[in-house]
This record gives structure tokens, C-alpha cells and sequence, in this order.
């Protein structure tokens, strides 16, 4: 529903609050608080009933909580206590909302977006910043629980099948050549062999490699049989397109890998209209089906036989939107976004030209650091019209996956994905945004299943191979997945992001930080303009407890977008590396709360709190965040709490201390520990703080059996496991692990002064 009082706008099926079209950014219990009082408008909602509304009734708040929440809100929303024209306070009794309500029933598609186009920011992924606390992942949203607009999504799709059930027959669909005489016609012929793909691997007999994978044969002089061995498939099928005048003709042949024979050859000529092209293929499709005997049900081939659009102009603009958006650059998605929109205005009906459009505006979050809440705002109506015009496309419920996975809704983007695979099972884009997905819910099992699949389907997706390896090291691979990123670097020696997967492999998987080092100077030297590898070259030097270059190779990253909302996290950051907590606290004052990494540096603000003596400041920064304990879904959130207990023993609330205690230690004993070293610390650190020293030390003894080695367990010497700093044991660890830090330091400078790995650039170090 939507919720219009005064000059504002609440969205409840968006999940956003605007004014006057713009949107107006709420934290997570703020936009909650918000929500209550406005569905009880005008009625006052008591202290009690607002606090067990906002934050659960199981949670130990005070009516200092609740002021705080309300005082920050009524700052957001720009509204005076002592006047207000929002939110009123009544003494002793309540709040409630001012204006009055008028509640209407949201749109199905909203007005056109006006696109705005903001100058390139850091991209910094989730997974590559969360390591600065040693892979602690988020789930930050600034959103609530609501149902989607969407209906199917009401219930939970059966989870598909990714088991390793035999799959033949299986085909790769090879490019196709262009054989027009204009060379431009070339994204014609690849819009033709994409969708004729999408089509065939929409069957569920037919194991179909994803496009990635088979255009890296572009141009090759490989037999068909060495392909087929690579891509283990049993069949090719290949052809060639040619566009001329009002005339298209396809030249197709299906060929068995083995023999070298034509299972079936066909040469179609139509008249070039939109409407042909999609019955060809529809032709095609059932008689490659009907060539390697797959059964074909009738809502398989109702899909394969669907005209997405009858306008050709759409058509081409479409083709044109794939051909950018597979570069992968910033430039060719903002050409990739303006080919879309020209489809969708060619034809108000082509829902997989919504779905792309949606996922090529969320994809300015992930590769230019786009405002997440901008983005949102802007690609859900596209993502709603998808579904609204074809809810049996795969595209269209990635697309929504993408979407509450962006805005932090991890259980309606497992829905959401769980339906794309239902509808289209080879879809490996799907796999892999849910592999993703699972990865992020802590259940790297799972990801790396569904990652393994992908990978069956798209073989020679480097992109794939970079996620695996990830989810690899986390589950205690990484040793196995380090021979995968050295054979990519085998071929392509220059791929700056190969180096920096290698480098978490490395650090986070075997605790061998110097060679993480040297893989991350490797990709500086690559790529020096690239804010990540400064970034990460900062935050490897962190966990070497070298925090002087840490704060170098910070700024330096903050200096390269100097613009950007990161620049005054990444400031901040090194501020605090460097000691100087005032400058970082006034750093992350000019930030804001747009972007997930300003949670990560808040966390550690907090933290820096507590053990500078300022208890309370930590506090009211845990409860802007206010953690969520029902599991480990977000590792972040469980070092939240962790935090919060310190920072309420310090400040004597012990009773609060042990209330959060009390409900944390019902998740660690229900869930083991994951394969991230910082799990072993987070436990470990409220193993300490409930008491329990035993088994606080088993803990960080087993971490450092198994090689642990990282400054975090040393900066938390004076945080959280500080009541450990007595104890002989504990300070023996330290010492091990000191000891192993040492030699990776020398190992090094070694290397360095060698010439193995490049020295510190003087725009990094500065003038001597």
C-alpha cells in the first residue's frame, strides 16, 4: 500500500519513503518506526507498544532507545520536536503521526523514471570489503518485511533440482557468423544465436552451455570434437546469419562431436520481420529437440514457441542492449541502459526487455558504486512490468532475485531466484546470482553446489571461476582452488581480478598474507587507477598489523574518487589505522548510511569506542543498527552483538550485557562454526565475555592449529577478548601468531628488495 501525509510518500510494496519524488533515507528501525505510526495514524502508539513494535519483544530496550530512534528519525525527516509537523511526542504516554492519511493501492508499473547519470564511484563488492573484519558479511537494508507487490512470490517455489543427475543429451550452441555483407550486422547474428540459446536451454532434457562460455570459440579453428571435449557436451550445433534488405536467412547445422556427422542441417529464408525470426527459432528448437530425442513438455514448448515483441526496431534494440551490457565496462552499461529504454519505448510489451533494463540499472550498483536506494527506486517498476506481461520468465524473477538480494531481503530473493530456476533449470545466471545469494546466508555448501552447477553449464566463464574459487576458500579449499586462478593467469596474465581472488585464497583460506600481498601488488601494477586494489592492499597491510601503510594505501583509495560517498569511510578507516579516532569519527559523520560499507566502518567505530572510554557512543551506534541474532545469516549482525555485549559491560548495564549473552549463545550452540577464521574469533570473543574462558581458549587454540594468522586476533587484544589478556594461554597464541606474521613480513621485504614484487609508488607513499 501507499501512504501520502503531508509532503511525504510511503511506499510500503517499494520499501521506500520519498519527498516530492526524491527519496528521503531512513535507517532500518527508523523507516520500522515510521511504518507503525503511520498504519495507526491518528491513534497514539504507547512507549511499551513501540519499542515491542520496532525492536521485538525480547529485546532488552530502554525509553533512552526509543527517544534516540525518535530523535534520529525526526532529523531525517527534517521535523522539530518542539513544532512538530510529522511526529509528535505526548510525556509519559506516546507518539503519534501529525498529518493526516490518505492510503491508496500501489501501481503495478509507475511512471517513466528520469535516468540521471552520476560520475564513475568505487565499486567495492560487499564480499571484498567485508573482509576488512575478516569476512564478516551484511545484510544491511534500510527496508522492511513487508510481501512483494509481486503474487508470485506468495509462496515458496520447490527448490530446484541441482543434483548431478545425468543430463544427455548435451549441445553447445556455437556463434554464429555473420554473413551479411555489412559487418555492423554482426550483434543481429549474435541476438539470433542468444535467444535461439535461451530456447533450447529452456528444456529440461537438453544439458545447453551458457552463451558465456561459448563465445569464447568465436573465431576459433578448433575441430568440433577438441570443443566438444572442453565443453562436455556430445553435439555442436553451428550456422551463420545473414541480413539483407527485407530478407534474413539461417544456415544451421547440428553435429554429433564424436563422428563428425550431421544429425540435421537446415537453411531457413523469411522475410526479415520480427515475428519470423521468432518462428524460425521456435522451429529450430523443436527440431534440434527432435534430433537428440528429448521429451518435450507442453509448458517447455509453450516458452520456446513465445514472441517476445512483433516490432523489429525493439528487436534490434534489444540485440544492441545485450551486445553493451556483455562488456562488462561502465561505458557500455550506460549504452546497454539507453538501447534498453529504446526498446521498451518501441514496444511497451517487451517484458524481456524490462527484465534487462531492471538488471543493467542494478548492475551500476555492483560495478559503479552507484546509490543503492536510487537504483532500486528506479529498476522495480521494469522488474514488476516483466512479470506483469510474461510471469513464466526466467529473466524477469533473476532480475527480482537481484533486486531484494541488493536491498537486503535475503529470504524473498531465495523465492524469487528459486522461481527463475523452476521456469528455465539450465539457466546458469540464475545459479550463479543464487549461489551468490546462498554464500551471503552463510551457507557456503550450498553456494558452492549451485556454483558447480553453473560452472557444468558455462565452463569457460572466468567470472564463474572467480565466484567458486571464493566460496572454495571459505569451505576449506582454498588449496584446490588455487590451481583454477593460476591457469587463468596462465592464459591471461594481465587480469588484474584474477590477482586479487588469488590474493583471498591466499589470506583467507591459508593465512598466507604475504603472498596475498604480493598477489595484490601484482594487481595495483595491472590496474593502479582501480579504487579496489588500493583498497584491499590497505586492508591486507591491517591484517598484517602494519597500520601505518594501511592508512597509506587507504587514503590513496579515498583520493582516487575523491567525489564518491566512500571517499569519507575509506578516510575514516585509515584515520582509525592511524590512532587519530577524532578525525575518523568527524569522517564518518560526513558519510552516510547509502551504502553498506559505511555499516562496516560504523561497527569498527564502535568498537574503537568501547575501548577509548566512550561505552555510550558505541551503544547508540549498535542500536541504530540494532542486530538481528536468529541465526547467521549475517556474520556482521552476530559481530554487532558481540560488540554491543562489551559496550554495555563496560558502561555497568550487566543485566543488558547478559540479555544479548544469553540469546547469542543459543545461536552458537545451534549452529557450528563456518569455515571463516573470524567465526572462530567472534565466538571465542563472547565465549570470553559470558565467562567462559575454557572454552574461549579452545577456540583461538584451534584457529592457530589450523594456522591462523592475522593482526585481528592482536587489535582485538584490547576490545572484546581483553578479559583474556592476563591469561598465560592466551598470550601465548599471541605470541604464535606474532611469530608467524614476522616471517611473512621478512618474506616480504625480501621480495621487494629483489625486485619479485614492486616497491610501495611514491603517489602512494608520498614525497620522502
Amino acid at each position: 500500500m501507499i501512504y501520502e501525509f503531508s509532503d511525504l510518500t510511503l511506499d510500503l510494496d517499494r520499501h521506500l519513503l520519498t519527498r516530492g519524488g526524491k527519496p528521503v533515507k531512513l535507517t532500518k528501525l527508523s523507516f520500522k518506526a515510521l511504518q507503525d505510526l503511520v498504519k495507526a495514524a491518528p491513534s497514539l502508539i504507547s512507549h511499551d507498544e513501540l519499542i515491542d513494535q520496532i525492536w521485538g519483544p525480547r529485546r532488552v530496550i530502554t525509553l533512552d532507545n526509543l527517544s534516540q530512534r525518535m530523535k534520529t528519525m525526526r532529523q531525517s525527516l527534517g521535523d522539530d520536536p518542539n513544532k512538530p509537523i510529522y511526529i509528535e511526542g505526548v510525556r509519559g504516554e506516546g507518539y503519534r503521526l501529525v498529518p493526516e492519511v490518505t492510503v491508496r493501492p500501489p501501481t503495478t508499473s509507475g511512471p517513466k523514471p528520469v535516468h540521471s547519470w552520476r560520475p564513475g564511484m568505487l565499486a567495492i563488492l560487499i564480499v571484498i570489503l567485508a573482509v576488512l573484519l575478516g569476512w564478516l558479511a551484511m545484510e544491511r537494508t534500510n527496508f522492511t518485511d513487508d510481501e512483494p507487490a509481486v503474487s508470485s512470490l506468495d509462496s515458496t517455489p520447490p527448490a530446484p533440482d541441482i543434483s548431478d543427475r545425468p543430463r544427455e543429451p548435451a549441445v553447445a550452441v556455437l556463434p554464429f557468423a555473420n554473413l551479411s555483407a555489412d559487418p555492423t550486422n554482426q550483434f543481429f547474428a549474435d541476438g539470433i544465436h542468444d535467444d535461439l540459446l535461451t530456447r533450447i536451454s529452456k528444456i529440461q532434457d537438453i544439458k545447453t552451455i551458457s552463451r558465456t562460455s561459448v563465445m569464447t570459440y568465436r573465431g576459433s579453428d578448433k575441430k568440433v570434437g577438441a570443443i566438444a571435449q572442453e565443453l562436455g557436451v556430445s553435439t555442436i550445433l553451428e550456422g551463420g546469419v545473414q541480413r539483407a534488405g527485407d530478407q534474413v536467412r539461417i544456415n544451421l547445422q547440428l553435429i554429433d562431436a564424436e563422428t563428425d556427422a550431421h544429425l540435421w542441417a537446415q537453411t531457413y529464408t523469411r522475410q526479415l520481420t520480427a515475428t519470423n525470426v521468432f518462428i524460425v527459432q521456435a522451429e529450430i528448437t523443436e527440431a534440434v529437440a527432435g534430433a537428440l530425442q528429448a521429451i518435450l513438455s507442453e509448458d517447455e514448448r509453450q516458452q520456446f514457441e513465445k514472441q517476445p515483441t512483433a516490432n523489429l526496431q525493439a528487436l534490434d534494440a534489444y540485440f544492441r542492449g545485450n551486445q553493451f551490457f556483455d562488456q562488462h565496462t561502465s561505458e557500455s552499461l550506460a549504452q546497454a541502459i539507453v538501447a534498453y529504454r529504446s526498446a521498451v519505448d518501441l514496444d511497451p510489451e517487451f517484458a524481456l526487455a524490462y527484465s534487462n533494463l531492471a538488471l543493467a540499472i542494478l548492475q551500476q550498483v555492483w560495478l559503479n558504486g552507484y546509490p543503492i536506494q536510487a537504483q532500486l527506486e528506479e529498476s522495480r517498476p521494469f522488474i514488476d512490468q516483466a512479470i506483469l506481461l510474461d510471469p513464466q520468465s526466467t529473466s524477469a524473477f533473476t532480475a527480482l532475485g537481484r533486486w531484494f538480494q541488493t536491498a537486503g531481503d535475503l529470504d524473498k530473493s531465495e523465492k524469487a531466484f528459486k522461481q527463475a530456476l523452476v521456469l528455465g533449470p539450465n539457466n546458469s545466471s540464475a545459479l550463479a546470482h543464487y549461489g551468490n545469494l546462498k554464500q551471503r546466508m552463510s551457507d557456503p555448501a550450498s553456494a558452492l553446489r549451485l556454483f558447480e552447477k553453473a560452472m557444468e553449464l558455462d565452463p569457460q566463464n572466468n567470472g564463474l571461476k572467480h565466484q567458486l574459487a571464493e566460496i572454495m576458500g571459505t569451505v576449506g579449499l582454498a588449496k584446490e582452488a588455487i590451481p583454477m586462478m593460476e591457469g587463468i593467469l596462465a592464459n591471461q596474465p594481465d587480469h588484474a581480478g584474477t590477482y586479487r581472488v588469488l590474493a583471498d585464497l591466499y589470506s583467507l583460506g591459508l593465512y598466507r598474507h604475504d603472498k596475498a600481498m604480493k598477489a595484490l601488488r601484482m594487481a595495483y601494477e595491472l590496474d593502479p587507477g582501480h579504487p579496489w586494489n588500493s583498497f584491499n592492499i590497505g586492508n591486507m597491510n591491517y591484517r598484517m598489523g602494519d597500520f601505518e601503510n594501511a592508512s597509506l594505501w587507504l587514503n590513496h583509495a579515498a583520493s582516487l574518487v575523491p567525489a564518491s560517498e566512500q571517499a569519507p569511510i575509506l578516510r575514516g578507516w585509515a584515520y582509525i589505522n592511524a590512532r587519530d579516532l577524532e578525525s575518523a569519527r568527524k569522517e564518518f559523520d560526513r558519510s552516510t548510511e547509502e551504502n553498506i560499507v559505511y555499516w562496516i566502518g560504523v561497527f569498527t567505530l564502535a568498537r574503537v569506542d568501547t575501548a577509548d572510554g566512550r561505552p555510550e557512543d558505541a551503544i547508540e551506534r549498535y542500536m541504530d543498527y540494532e542486530p538481528d541474532f536468529d541465526g547467521r545469516k549475517s556474520l556482521l549482525n552476530f559481530s554487532y552483538g558481540v560488540g554491543a555485549i562489551h559496550a554495555y559491560q563496560k558502561l555497568g548495564e550487566l543485566e543488558k550485557a547478559q540479555a544479548l549473552i544469553d540469546e547469542m549463545m543459543l545461536v552458537v550452540e545451534a549452529n557450528p562454526p563456518l569455515s571463516y577464521h573470524a567465526v572462530h574469533i567472534l565466538d571465542a570473543s563472547l565465549y570470553a565475555l559470558a565467562g567462559q574462558s575454557e572454552s574461549a581458549i579452545e577456540l583461538l587454540a584451534n584457529w592457530v592449529d589450523q594456522g591462523g594468522s592475522t593482526s585481528f586476533l592482536q587489535i582485538q587484544t584490547g576490545f572484546e577478548l581483553s578479559v583474556l589478556a592476563d591469561d598465560p594461554r592466551y598470550q601465548e597464541l599471541l605470541q604464535t601468531v606474532e611469530n608467524r606474521l614476522n616471517e611473512q613480513r621478512a618474506n616480504l621485504a625480501r621480495w621487494e628488495a629483489n625486485g619479485e614484487m614492486p616497491p610501495i609508488p611514491s603517489v602512494v607513499r608520498g614525497p620522502e
